[in-house]
């Protein structure tokens, strides 16, 4: 074969060796009638000198269907112009084409599988073993894509390897019918290839565009993500309904881009989208992970996980957030952060800007993290139900402005908490800048809000003031007499104490009398306040302990420290007594007489 090929109307082609046609048409539909067709080349390769199209229908084809099938053992080469496969375009009309190949090459400004818009269907496949080697680039790269009056598409491509490079990409989209619901899948799987924009362009995977409604799924698989301005994964737009699902999945040559949203709705569709990534993600916009704005009822879900690389953000990073008066909605999110550097500006984790519950999660596992401000599990709102978790993991995380933690203004209630577990978290460590500079907030306002501060073999180290709120809980866990390496500790300038203190031992301890310095303040007056109230869990029955606030002379200056004392019952050092009921008195007497009865411990 040598000539331009048409295979059509229910035929049928098949090839023992390679062929070599200009140009391939199979299964297309122009007019009122059906068109099907097919080719197998058994053995060899399909070898063209321009366009491929299969299983679509033309702008002229009306209430009609096309069925286009090519398959060949081994490469397809030389295809030129725009590639369809399984594109409608026919007024009620429905196309179905597919392509497999062990490898494909071709040079198209467009690439279309599975699509449809003229409100019928279009279904799209191409599948190639090996390498998918696109020349230059694919302006607009489509699969899985209803717009127009489109109603139903469903695209596929996989690839054992190629890189893609794109300006504007969409993966499972509804920008079709307004007046009708849609339904839209859209899969790629690139191998070990990877996607890439040159002109900063939008990837979309998985969403529901403004006005529409429907059921959408995208799926995006590769070994890298780079380039594009915007990314959507999982989203649903304003004054949209239904559901639409986003993942991604990129391997270790990672994201990098601009903004990022996951997971997001504007509207009453729910939204879930994840990702995750085995490098590192850099941004030079904001990452959004399960936001939603939208209407009552509706969801936002969004998830995502960096393993084995950077998560550096030039904007800030909203993690579980809702907004907006509508009730009803919630907004679930986690991010996840192994073994790699975070910077970023500020990060809110589930809060509350308007009516609505989140539930949020972050955790960081051997991370070093540099941020402008942390915010977790706040609400704005007296309708908002917020709820934030962060956990350090062997993470040093440090914060240059200040820490908040379930916080509730404007009439509502927050709750918001933080573990540390052999790691560190330093606040006000970046220019002085804002009235919070250095400033940690636990429970500190809101009635009903709940804050919680959990350490383990760990420090927090205050730069201004550390203050715990009414609505706090402070847990340290004890394993043993050595300071930050064997139990919990607070280094700060100053700190307010209040709520409940709860201390919890998981060792025996082997000595008649031991001292803990639970916070220590860098002034002579640094503490104020008390808890209101103080467990102690795990210790020994055969120890008393008390605990209060004590001055001691630390690097040559006399400071306020909060401390813990036990002390073997029977045995007590005759110090240790003398101290032991002085404390006791104290807890019972006022702020300012309590100071004059301090024992000085050099």
């Amino acid at each position: 074969m040598s000539d331009a090929a048409l295979i059509l109307n229910g035929g049928t082609a098949q090839a023992g060796s390679s062929i070599t046609p200009s140009s391939l048409t199979v299964g297309t539909a122009s007019n009122t009638g059906t068109a099907s067709g097919s080719l197998d080349v058994t053995s060899g390769d399909l070898t063209l000198g321009s366009i491929l199209q299969v299983g679509n229908t033309t702008s002229a084809a009306t209430g009609t269907s096309a069925t286009g099938l090519v398959n060949v053992a081994g490469a397809i080469s030389g295809v030129t112009g725009n590639l369809l496969v399984g594109s409608n375009q026919g007024l009620g009309s429905s196309a179905n084409g597919t392509i497999t190949a062990d490898s494909y090459s071709g040079t198209h400004g467009f690439l279309g599988i599975g699509r449809d818009d003229k409100g019928g269907s279009g279904t799209g496949s191409l599948v190639v073993t090996n390498q998918l080697a696109l020349a230059g680039k694919v302006n607009f790269f489509e699969v899985g894509h209803i717009f127009g009056d489109g109603l139903v598409a469903d695209g596929e491509l996989r690839a054992g390897s190629g890189d893609v490079l794109t300006g504007f990409s969409t993966i499972g989209t509804h920008n079709g019918s307004v007046a009708t619901a849609g339904n839209v899948s859209g899969v790629v799987k690139l191998g070990t290839g990877s996607l890439s924009s040159d002109q900063t362009g939008a990837l979309t995977v998985g969403k529901l565009s403004f006005g529409r409604s429907g059921t959408v799924v995208g799926e995006l698989n590769t070994a890298g993500l780079s380039g594009f301005g915007s990314q959507s994964i999982g989203v649903a737009d304003g004054d949209t309904s239904g559901t639409v699902t986003g993942t991604l999945v990129v391997g270790a040559g990672g994201i990098a881009g601009g903004s990022l949203a996951i997971g997001t709705t504007s509207g009453a569709a729910n939204a879930t989208g994840s990702a995750s990534s085995g490098g590192g993600v850099t941004l030079t916009s904001s990452l959004m992970v399960g936001n939603n704005s939208g209407g009552a009822g509706s969801t936002a879900d969004g998830a995502l996980r960096i393993t084995n690389g950077d998560l550096l953000i030039d904007g800030s990073i909203t993690v579980g957030q809702v907004s907006g008066s509508d009730t009803g909605k919630q907004a679930i999110a986690t991010l996840a952060l192994v073994d790699g550097e975070l910077a970023a500006q500020r990060v809110g984790i589930g809060q509350a800007a308007g009516a609505g519950s989140t539930n949020a999660r972050v955790t960081l596992q051997g991370v070093t993290g540099r941020i402008q401000s942390l915010q977790v599990g706040e609400s704005f709102d007296a309708q908002g139900n917020p709820n934030g978790r962060v956990e350090l993991l062997g993470s040093v995380l440090n914060a240059e402005e200040f820490v908040a933690l379930g916080s509730g203004l404007s009439g509502g209630s927050g709750n918001g908490a933080i573990s540390l577990k052999d790691s560190r978290l330093n606040v006000g460590v970046g220019p002085e800048s804002g009235s919070f500079y250095g400033d940690m907030f636990v429970g500190t306002s809101g009635a009903g809000s709940q804050a919680g501060l959990m350490l383990e073999r760990s420090l927090v180290d205050v730069a201004d003031r550390l203050l715990l709120g009414a609505a706090s809980q402070l847990q340290i866990g004890i394993e043993g007499g050595l300071r930050i390496a064997q139990y919990g500790a607070i280094d700060t300038r100053t700190a307010v104490l209040g709520g409940d203190l709860d201390l919890r031992f998981d060792f025996t301890p082997l000595l008649d009398s031991m001292v803990f310095d639970l916070v220590l303040s860098e002034l002579l007056d640094g503490i104020s306040g008390d808890f209101a109230n103080v467990s102690i869990l795990g210790l020994d029955a055969a120890y008393s302990a008390v605990t209060g606030v004590e001055i001691v002379n630390f690097g040559g200056a006399d400071v306020e420290v909060y401390r813990l004392r036990i002390a073997r019952n029977g045995v007590p050092e005759p110090a240790t007594v003398f101290l032991m009921l002085i404390t006791l008195g104290a807890m019972f007497a006022s702020r300012a007489i309590q100071r004059e009865r301090f024992l000085k411990v050099s």
